[in-house]
């Protein structure tokens, strides 16, 4: 379970910082055409959501997404450590984009996408409710979907 996981994180890596290097290869190519940071950041979107969802496979219930049903998580800290791990690999790759060169669609996704990860590592790492509530520990959410 954990080397699927290990395997397909690797190969969506590489693939979204393959085509972050080949896009951003020419200088004066990002810089008049606004496009290609849009098409880079339509496929980072992508990555974003199938990452996000595989390693928190209960949102992905909740969002409708019933392709990692069968990977629930259960709740513990090692899996709030991975999470946030994720979160903040994902948070400093989008700040690799210039917002300002988006569109005005994706510059709401990027908002959306940056705010959701600060959100997430805050109240991981400073609100820290799985310390002191004990409703953390109900799986019955994810599993009951």
């Amino acid at each position: 379970m954990i080397i699927h996981i290990k395997k397909l994180f690797s190969i969506i890596l590489i693939s979204v910082f393959s085509s972050l290097i080949f896009s951003c290869g020419s200088k004066s190519n990002t810089e008049s055409d606004p496009v290609s940071s849009d098409s880079t950041f339509e496929s980072f979107k992508n990555y974003y959501i199938e990452t996000w969802f595989y390693i928190t496979p209960s949102e992905a219930l909740y969002a409708g997404r019933h392709d990692y049903d069968s990977i629930l998580i259960v709740p513990s800290q090692d899996a709030i450590a991975k999470q946030d791990e994720l979160s903040s690999e994902l948070l400093d790759s989008l700040n690799k984009f210039d917002e300002n060169k988006l569109s005005d669609a994706n510059r709401i996704d990027f908002w959306i996408m940056r705010d959701y990860l600060r959100q997430k590592l805050w109240y991981d790492q400073e609100f820290r409710s799985y310390e002191w509530n004990p409703s953390f520990l109900n799986v019955s959410g994810g599993f009951a979907q």
